[in-house]
């Protein structure tokens, strides 16, 4: 999550206004699909990176890119579903 600005500025210098808002809905379309599939978040989360890097694995480098691409857009709502009412960061799930 750190990184994931360094997304945001990327596309803030891209000549294609919209590019970002089709690729958030393409993420947004492609993550629907496969939590039909894939309860498990780990196994959402590794169909996300395989859609963004293919099936072959990376150099280290090129992971860590592909995840900051994703935590930019899980921080803006476009992938993941909104956390549940009175969720708080560390603190787990309401009773």
């Amino acid at each position: 999550m750190r990184q994931a600005h360094l997304v945001d500025a990327f596309y803030a210098g891209n000549m294609r206004e919209l590019e970002h808002d089709e690729v958030a809905r393409g993420f947004r379309v492609y993550y629907e699909q496969i939590r039909r599939d894939w309860a498990d978040p780990e196994d959402v989360l590794w169909q996300l990176q395989m859609y963004v890097l293919g099936n072959a694995q990376p150099r280290p480098k090129v992971l860590r890119a592909a995840l900051v691409v994703l935590a930019h857009f899980f921080g803006r709502c476009d992938i993941f579903e909104a956390p549940p009412t009175g969720w708080q960061p560390g603190v787990g799930m309401p009773a």
